[in-house]
């Protein structure tokens, strides 16, 4: 089996779906939410997209 990754920005978030390459049916997929800031496209070459991932961040942790 063959398989193709795509990566798509979805509003905020970024996507990476898995699908079968010969028949596209969608295997899989996560989503990253509010990773679409980190996102940059000018600069990639044809067919890239850059992902600038901070060495430093605050995570909001919500418990229970």
């Amino acid at each position: 089996m063959r398989l193709a990754q795509t990566l798509s920005i979805d509003g905020n978030h970024v996507k990476l779906t898995i699908s079968e390459a010969d028949t596209g049916r969608e295997i899989g997929d996560v989503v990253w939410k509010g990773a679409a800031r980190y996102v940059r496209e000018t600069g990639a070459p044809k067919g890239y997209t850059q992902i600038l991932i901070p060495t430093t961040a605050t995570l909001e942790i919500k418990p229970k």
